[in-house]
C-alpha cells in the first residue's frame, strides 16, 4: 500500500519531469541517481517543523528557552549545524519571512517591539527586536538602491541602526556574554558600517566577540567572509588570511575544514584566479569536511572543486568512495558533473593499458 511518503516522492518526481529526461541519459552515462533541488539537513528541517507553531505563534519566549537549552548542549547535527542555529532562525521566521518587503517587514515589526518592550534588559529580547530593526533598515536600503531618487533608503537604514543600536546598549551587560546578543551586534555593526555611522574596523572585535562564545560554530565564519569581501570592507589578503587563522584555530577538532568552507563562500562571490586560494589546502580542507559531516551534497561539492582544479586523484576517490548521487546544483554548471565522470573513467582506462 502506497504510504504519504511514497506519494509525496513521486510528487517530487513529477515536479521534476521537465529534466526527466536529461535525468535519465546522465543516470545511464554514470549510473548515478541525479537530484535537483536543495537538499537541506534532515536533522535540522525535523527540528525545525517541531519549533515552527512557536515562531508562528510569535511565542518568542518559548522558542528562546529551546535556544537557550540547545546552547547550552552545544551540539552538531550530522551536516555539521549547531541545533541551537535552528532556534535562531524560528526566532527570525517572521521578519525573515516578509522578504525585505518593507509593508509587510512593517506588520510584524510590533510583535519583536512587544516582547523587547517587556523585557528591556533580556539579552535576547534585545538581540531579536535590534535584528528585526536593522532588516528593516536594510529593507529601506534597498528600495534606496532601486529608486535613488524618490526613496531616503540610506538615511532610513542609518535611523534604524541608530534604534537598533540603543537597543543592544540597554541590554550591553548582559548581553556580552549571550550568543543571540553578541549575533545580532554582529549585524547590527555590520549594516552601521555599510552607511558610514559605524567603524568598519569595530567589526573584528566584535565578531571575535561572538568567535569566543562558540569559535566552531561555522555560520559567523560565513558572515565575517561577506564582510571581508573587496566590495565591502576586506581585499583577497584579508579573506586569505582570515581563512587561514580561522583554519588553524581550529584544525585540532576540524582540521582544514574551516579553510575549505571559508574559500567555498568565497568562490560563490569572487573568481578563483583574483584570490590566494590554496588549491591543495582547499582539497584537505574538503576530505576533513567529508570526514566529519559527510553527506551527498558536501561530496558533490568537493568533486566540483576537484574537477575545476585539475585534481584527478582527489576526483576518483570521490567517486569511487563518496559519490553514490548527482546534486546538480551542487557543481558548477549542469555539464560539469558527466565530464568528471568521463574524466575519471578515461583515467580508469589509461591505467589498464
Amino acid at each position: 500500500m502506497t504510504n504519504a511518503l511514497d506519494k509525496l516522492k513521486a510528487l517530487a518526481r513529477s515536479v521534476a519531469a521537465p529534466h526527466s529526461a536529461r535525468d535519465a541519459w546522465i543516470t545511464a552515462e554514470t549510473g548515478l541517481t541525479v537530484v535537483r533541488g536543495s537538499s537541506p539537513d534532515p536533522v535540522s528541517e525535523a527540528l525545525k517543523a517541531e519549533l515552527r507553531p512557536l515562531a508562528e505563534a510569535y511565542d518568542f519566549a518559548a522558542l528562546a528557552h529551546a535556544f537557550d537549552v540547545a546552547f547550552a548542549a552545544k551540539t552538531f547535527t550530522p551536516r555539521g549545524y549547531r541545533t541551537y542555529r535552528v532556534a535562531h532562525e524560528l526566532l527570525m521566521m517572521p521578519i525573515d519571512g516578509a522578504s525585505y518587503d518593507v509593508e509587510a517587514m512593517d506588520e510584524v515589526l510590533p510583535a519583536y517591539e512587544a516582547w523587547w518592550r517587556g523585557n528591556r534588559t533580556d539579552p535576547a529580547a534585545a538581540a531579536l527586536y535590534a535584528s528585526a530593526l536593522g532588516m528593516m533598515g536594510v529593507s529601506y536600503r534597498g528600495r534606496g538602491v532601486a529608486d535613488a531618487v524618490s526613496d531616503d533608503g540610506w538615511d532610513k537604514l542609518a535611523a534604524y541602526s541608530h534604534q537598533a543600536r540603543s537597543v543592544l546598549d540597554h541590554a550591553a551587560a548582559r548581553g556580552r556574554s549571550h550568543w543571540l546578543w553578541r549575533k545580532a551586534d554582529m549585524f547590527v555593526t555590520f549594516a552601521a558600517a555599510s552607511v558610514g555611522i559605524d567603524d568598519p574596523d569595530h567589526l573584528l572585535p566584535v565578531f571575535a566577540g561572538v568567535q569566543t562564545l562558540d569559535p566552531v560554530e561555522f555560520g559567523i565564519y560565513d558572515e565575517r567572509m561577506v564582510q571581508l569581501l573587496p566590495r565591502w570592507f576586506g581585499s583577497f589578503g584579508a579573506l586569505d588570511t582570515f581563512a587561514t587563522s580561522a583554519a588553524d584555530r581550529t584544525a585540532a577538532q576540524f582540521g582544514d575544514l574551516l579553510y575549505a568552507r571559508i574559500y567555498d563562500g568565497i568562490l560563490t562571490y569572487e573568481d578563483i584566479d583574483d584570490t590566494y586560494v590554496d588549491a591543495d589546502r582547499l582539497m584537505r580542507g574538503f576530505g576533513d569536511w567529508l570526514t566529519r559531516f559527510p553527506s551527498q551534497p558536501l561530496a558533490n561539492r568537493a568533486a566540483a572543486y576537484a574537477h575545476m582544479l585539475g585534481n584527478d586523484a582527489v576526483l576518483d576517490q570521490l567517486f569511487r568512495n563518496h559519490i553514490d548521487e548527482l546534486h546538480i546544483g551542487t557543481w558548477f554548471d549542469e555539464k560539469q558533473p558527466t565530464e568528471a565522470w568521463r574524466d575519471v573513467s578515461r583515467g580508469h582506462r589509461r591505467a589498464q593499458r
